[in-house]
């Protein structure tokens, strides 16, 4: 394998384990200043930010890098030029409604923290376009390295506001303010090296990049909703108490379900796309779906008993209850590390428009599930909204099997001999 897709990939590895160990100890911080209902707060601002922020992933890596590949570096500056005007326009909407949403809020904490991810949202995402330029060129491993830099500064600053400056319930944004403008600067400035220049950017060719792009937006917008949409479920639904320590949960479960898409990340380039056959192609992808389900059910069942230690390590006693949460969501883990492989499968058709199209029924079928429920049984919100969570996610698995069958198959044996 070419030494730069190895080094590109244990960078990618070594990056995305350090984002979820400083998120695990991020958490660790803030519920050690917080009480269990900020806390509580607090998640349902940082999930609101995280869903306000997917708004501007406009003109991703997937709509743009294949572009870029065929691209001479002349012309990939310019065209970097367009995407970063594109993303701009993008990223100001998303911040606007990051302000709206401050605004109108009542909670202390929800306000600050939104207005600072709007400044966040502002900066970081335009810049990303030096990203998509360096995975184009295989150069991953320098944006791994700003990241890994950019995990540091928050954890660094996050410790500084708790154990030596005072919690300032104000400045909860901070460390995530300072990583983002550090992390989007850094690999713009490392990548594209020009200001970005509006006068030369063609009318045509932004309405062309927004339009190429809308159908994979709305597909990531779509799941970054349905991945934290129990948060916002229940945020109505339960004391302020049962919320925090809910949220604890649900927060660690979409860490731990994170994993699934690293080891996806580094298996499917190897064992999935470098293989132009579909007998190939599809025997590897059986043999590491059965193989991803059993691993990761295994790995659910063997941290049950261990579960309560674990809440209680990173949020302290108080928190030790979070783990009846936990030990019903762990079961999604198989499930998502299943349906995150096909979907990996599927995207080697380039068929995008299914991809968001599944997601935007994922997303609609978990909240009219829930929806529902809760007309029956609305004394059972948790309970809803776990039935809701796994009917959407087996639903899921089903849409992109079909997918697989039906688009897929049909790209790769019609691209065989490319």
């Amino acid at each position: 394998m070419n030494k730069n897709i190895i080094t590109g990939l244990s960078v990618l590895f070594l990056e995305r384990g350090v984002q979820i160990i400083s998120a695990i100890y991020a958490n660790h911080l803030i519920s050690k200043a917080l009480s269990i209902e900020q806390f509580g707060v607090w998640q349902y601002a940082f999930t609101c930010s995280n869903i306000i922020m997917s708004l501007s992933w406009m003109c991703g890596s997937e709509a743009v890098v294949p572009q870029l590949t065929r691209l001479t570096l002349k012309e990939k500056v310019a065209y970097c030029n367009t995407i970063f005007f594109a993303r701009i326009s993008i990223s100001s909407l998303a911040a606007c409604i990051c302000i709206i949403f401050a605004i109108v809020s009542d909670e202390q904490i929800i306000k600050y923290y939104l207005l600072g991810s709007s400044l966040a949202i502002f900066v970081r995402e335009p810049l990303m376009v030096g990203f998509a330029k360096w995975q184009a060129e295989g150069k991953l491993y320098y944006s791994g390295v700003i990241q890994i830099t950019g995990c540091i500064i928050r954890i660094l600053t996050l410790y500084l506001l708790s154990s030596t400056l005072g919690f300032d319930k104000k400045l909860l944004s901070l460390p995530w303010v300072l990583e983002s403008i550090f992390v989007g600067v850094m690999i713009y400035s490392f990548s594209i090296k020009k200001i970005p220049v509006l006068h030369i950017v063609k009318r045509d060719d932004l309405l062309l990049l927004l339009k190429r792009s809308i159908f994979i937006w709305g597909g990531v917008v779509a799941y970054s909703f349905f991945i934290k949409l129990d948060r916002v479920l229940l945020k109505s639904s339960l004391s302020s108490s049962d919320y925090g320590i809910y949220s604890a949960a649900s927060q660690i479960n979409e860490n731990t379900a994170s994993v699934t898409m690293i080891l996806i990340q580094v298996l499917a380039p190897i064992l999935l796309y470098k293989h132009k056959t579909w007998s190939v192609f599809n025997r590897n992808l059986s043999i590491l779906a059965i193989v991803m389900f059993i691993v990761f059910m295994l790995f659910s069942l063997l941290l049950i008993p261990f579960s309560p230690k674990i809440f209680a390590f990173i949020f302290g006693e108080k928190y030790v209850f979070a783990a009846n949460y936990y030990n019903v969501l762990i079961f999604l883990l198989p499930l998502y590390a299943v349906d995150n492989l096909v979907n990996a499968a599927n995207l080697a058709s380039k068929s995008f428009y299914y991809y968001s199209v599944k997601w935007c029924a994922v997303f609609l079928l978990c909240f009219g599930v829930f929806t529902s429920l809760q007309y029956f049984l609305t004394n059972s919100p948790v309970l809803n909204v776990y039935i809701s969570m796994y009917v959407s996610l087996i639903f899921s698995i089903a849409i992109s099997i079909y997918w697989y069958l039906a688009i897929t198959k049909k790209h790769i044996m019609d691209h065989k001999d490319d």
